[in-house]
């Protein structure tokens, strides 16, 4: 997944497009607005706005109120602790792994390498909360968490599931000599049991619909208040919109009071990959097991498949050949259902649904198929993969480490060239601006692909 997302990702070339903002007053309040159409063309959204600045005010048409509820969180499960501690302390699968296993063993936490969101009738959570609320950290905590609930605590149950073992919980155990890393990980479980035994929260939301006369186009103004917070009170990693309703009716009028267009470029559809989102990947297609996916993350950097960028995880050239490799000889072996058929069949073992002796047989058979062909082709998977350790000589590409494909060029940098030409002409349409100038605007958008921007740096020059 890293290598083809990186590839598509590097191979991109944004493209102009030209936007509409608005910014209206509406009740003496301003509030900014895109109109939802674009323009390829500079001079078709110039034209565009001028229609809109000549009428100069907006028709509300219609008001919508509605109510919706913000439910509360189960408790977590390894693999949401995973994803969570990465969205806000940026620590990888294999470090809250490993976090976690040191809180287990403190006798803080229930055992961590849980699939399950649920936590079932044989944890006595109103012991927990008694000996938490005993502790100076926490002891305001759980008074909060009392008040919003009556002091009547029922745990919302997530839908996954896990026979051996229940969901991630604290043991009512009191901290003590925590590291920073540690600390921060045992206060995002226990606010998240906690939040999870508290009240949904209630939103209110306020669709208006905004009419421009004569331009005949429509505009929504959303605005939603929290009417009631419950569970984001013992849980502030979420941010909620929180705004004051209008008082409008229909017809009522607003002022534009400011119009402009802007030029955009489009974004990749592809985007860069990091270590959290690898692991969501992986338990979205059954890969590996809550216990597991971190550390086979762990191993792709330590052989130096991939390599970290900032938060996001990279191809290094070994990791390309090698997948390269795998595509071109072992193809079945880089489609995730096998491995997803595997790991099924084995919890089929422990199900009962499949034997053991089938599934060994079968797997045999798959190695053996693999052995056979690895044999016919293992003169020249020996040669690439012995290039790119440096174990053999090669013509490097004059832009990175990978071989020569053609003209000085490996395959992915002679891709560039084509592309940028081809989308070089698109620029030259959409907009008024010179090559030169379009080359210029190119090299500083962090949107363009390496492979883009290393052919832009030496072969436009």
């Amino acid at each position: 997944r890293v290598i083809n997302n990186t590839v598509k990702r590097e191979l991109f070339v944004p493209l102009p497009y030209y936007s509409i903002n608005l910014t209206i007053n509406l009740k003496n309040k301003e509030f900014k607005i895109t109109i939802p159409k674009t323009f390829e063309n500079k001079n078709e959204a110039k034209q565009y706005l001028e229609e809109i600045k000549k009428v100069g005010e907006v028709t509300v048409t219609n008001i919508e109120l509605k109510d919706a509820v913000i439910y509360r969180p189960p408790p977590f499960n390894l693999t949401d602790l995973q994803l969570e501690a990465g969205r806000l302390f940026g620590y990888s699968p294999y470090l809250v792994e490993r976090l976690a296993e040191n809180l287990y063993l403190n006798g803080l936490i229930s055992y961590p390498r849980t699939n399950s969101q649920k936590i079932p009738p044989s944890v006595n959570i109103y012991q927990i909360i008694d000996s938490l609320s005993k502790s100076k950290r926490y002891g305001s905590l759980i008074n909060t968490l009392s008040q919003i609930t009556k002091g009547k605590y029922i745990v919302r149950q997530g839908e996954k599931d896990d026979p051996a073992h229940p969901a991630i919980y604290p043991t009512g155990e009191l901290p003590y000599n925590l590291d920073t890393k540690e600390l921060k990980l045992y206060e995002l479980i226990l606010r998240r049991f906690l939040a999870s035994m508290s009240t949904d929260a209630r939103v209110r939301k306020q669709e208006i619909t905004l009419r421009i006369p004569k331009v005949d186009i429509e505009l929504k103004l959303n605005i939603q208040s929290l009417i009631y917070k419950g569970w984001i009170i013992l849980y502030p990693y979420t941010k909620f919109s929180d705004e004051e309703l209008l008082d409008v009716k229909k017809g009522d009028k607003g002022r534009i009071v400011r119009a402009n267009s802007t030029m955009k470029v489009t974004k990749p559809d592809t985007q860069r990959v990091s270590k959290i989102q690898l692991l969501k990947w992986m338990e979205s297609n059954n890969l590996g097991t809550e216990a597991t996916r971190g550390r086979i993350i762990e191993t792709l950097f330590k052989r130096k498949y991939l390599m970290s960028k900032g938060k996001y995880a990279y191809p290094t050239p070994i990791g390309i050949v090698v997948t390269d490799v795998l595509s071109s000889y072992f193809k079945d072996l880089t489609d995730v259902r096998l491995t997803s058929e595997m790991e099924k069949k084995l919890n089929g073992i422990i199900s009962g649904k499949f034997s053991e002796n089938e599934v060994v047989e079968e797997t045999k058979k798959l190695i053996e198929k693999y052995i056979n062909e690895f044999e016919n082709s293992k003169n020249d998977i020996g040669t690439k993969i012995g290039k790119i350790l440096g174990l053999l000589e090669y013509k490097k590409c004059k832009y990175c480490e990978l071989e020569v494909y053609k003209d000085d060029l490996c395959k992915y940098h002679l891709n560039a060239i084509k592309l940028l030409k081809d989308n070089l002409k698109i620029w030259k349409e959409r907009t008024d601006l010179t090559e030169e100038s379009i080359i210029k605007k190119l090299k500083k958008l962090n949107t363009a692909g390496k492979f883009i921007r290393d052919v832009l740096n030496t072969y436009y020059n």
